[in-house]
C-alpha cells in the first residue's frame, strides 16, 4: 500500500504481495522523486532555456559566417571575372589600335610613294626632248616593264643612258621607285656608274632590248633621280 509522507509517496508491500521484493525499493522511489523535483525546479528550466537560446544563437552565427564566406567567394569570383573581361577588352583595344596604326602607316607609305612617282613622272616628262625621227644616228630601244608590258622609243646615239631612265620614269603605268635597266645578251646591269655614258659608247646603238630589274627595297631613292642629262 502507499501513503504520503511529507509530500513523498512511499510504497510498501501489502499483504499477498511478493515477500521477496527488494527492501531498497522504497528508497529508489524516493530518490527518483527527488530527482524529478530537481529537474522541474524553475532554475533548472531557466538554464535549459538559456542553453537552447545559446544553441540557436550559435546556429544563427554559424549561418551568418557561412553566408558571409559565400558572399566573399562570390564577390572574388565576380571581381576576377570583371578583371579578365577588362583585360580582354584592353587587349582587343590595343590590337585594334595597332592594326589601325599599321594600316595608317601602309596608307601613308602608299600615298607618299604615289606622290613621289607622280612628281618624278612630271619632272622627267618635262626634261625629255621630243622623240627623234628614224635615221642612221638614231638608236631604237625596247623596254620590258615589270607588269609585262613593252615600251619602245627612239633616242639619239649620242644620248646618255640616263635619258633612257628618264623615259622609263615618265611612263604613266610605271610605279617602281628603285630599279635598274638590264640587257639580256650580254647580261649587263646599267648601274649609276654608266648613266653618263652615251648609247653608242656603251654598245646600245643601233638598237637595244632592256628590261626593268626592281630593287629589293623599292622605297629607296632611284638611280634615275641622279642629275638629269638633257641630251636626247
Amino acid at each position: 500500500m502507499a501513503r504520503a509522507q511529507g509530500g513523498l509517496v512511499v510504497t510498501r508491500a501489502g499483504k499477498g504481495e511478493d515477500d521477496n521484493s527488494s527492501p531498497e525499493l522504497p528508497h529508489r522511489f524516493l530518490t527518483c522523486s527527488r530527482w524529478n523535483r530537481r529537474l522541474d525546479h524553475p532554475s533548472r528550466v531557466a538554464a535549459s532555456e538559456e542553453e537552447v537560446e545559446e544553441e540557436r544563437a550559435r546556429i544563427r552565427r554559424r549561418l551568418r559566417e557561412e553566408q558571409d564566406a559565400e558572399y566573399q567567394a562570390t564577390l572574388v569570383n565576380d571581381q576576377e571575372r570583371d578583371y579578365r573581361r577588362q583585360q580582354k577588352a584592353l587587349r582587343a583595344a590595343r590590337k585594334k589600335e595597332e592594326e589601325e596604326k599599321a594600316a595608317a602607316l601602309v596608307a601613308k607609305a602608299a600615298a607618299d610613294k604615289e606622290a613621289a612617282l607622280e612628281s618624278r613622272r612630271c619632272h622627267k616628262f618635262a626634261v625629255l626632248s621630243p622623240e627623234p625621227d628614224p635615221g642612221s644616228n638614231i638608236t631604237r630601244v625596247r623596254i620590258r616593264l615589270p607588269n609585262g608590258e613593252h615600251r619602245e622609243r627612239r633616242f639619239h646615239s649620242s644620248a646618255t643612258v640616263q635619258t633612257i631612265y628618264d623615259f622609263v620614269d615618265s611612263i604613266v603605268c610605271f610605279d617602281v621607285l628603285a630599279y635598274n635597266l638590264v640587257s639580256n645578251f650580254p647580261l649587263i646591269v646599267y648601274t649609276p656608274s654608266t648613266h653618263n655614258c652615251t648609247l653608242k659608247d656603251i654598245a646600245l646603238h643601233p638598237h637595244a632590248s632592256l628590261f626593268v630589274q626592281v630593287d629589293d627595297d623599292d622605297d629607296a631613292p632611284t638611280a634615275a633621280d641622279d642629275d638629269d642629262n638633257d641630251d636626247s
